[in-house]
């Protein structure tokens, strides 16, 4: 899966809305990949701010 399709997950990630098999297979993909990691560590801040 390409990174474009890993981010448009992340918020249903972030959200706890992913089903098990999905949410382990972002959290592979964020582990080796800097640029979606930091973009999803981001959003996380975005979201704290918000609140």
């Amino acid at each position: 899966m390409s990174c474009a399709k890993y981010q448009d997950r992340l918020s249903d990630y972030i959200d706890g809305l992913l089903l098990e098999r999905e949410r382990l297979d972002v959290e592979r993909h964020l582990q080796e990949c800097v640029n979606c990691r930091t973009i999803c560590e981001d959003l996380l801040y975005l979201r704290q701010l918000s609140r």
